[in-house]
């Protein structure tokens, strides 16, 4: 099942969203996300594409809401990015 309305969000440093073409990246993360390999492979080519600093801090926040998709969306990335 491809989410359209997926509810995630890109933010900046600032936690203000991202210009609009970070939207296809969001899309393709939650529906290739079935197993750590292919969530890994995404990140990797959002960093790659974007020149992503990895020795620069970094800080994931994952929020829930009332959409259908966000209870096993948070679940499936709580396994990710441990509190």
């Amino acid at each position: 099942m491809l989410l359209q309305d997926n509810g995630v969000k890109i933010v900046d440093p600032l936690g203000d969203m991202l210009e609009a073409a970070w939207e296809g990246y969001t899309d393709r993360l939650i529906n290739v996300a079935n197993t750590h390999e292919e969530l890994l492979a995404q990140v990797k080519e959002m960093v790659e594409n974007f020149h992503v600093d990895l020795a620069q801090p970094a800080r994931v926040v994952v929020a829930r809401d009332t959409r259908f998709s966000s209870l096993p969306q948070s679940l499936f990335l709580s396994f990710f990015f441990p509190v």
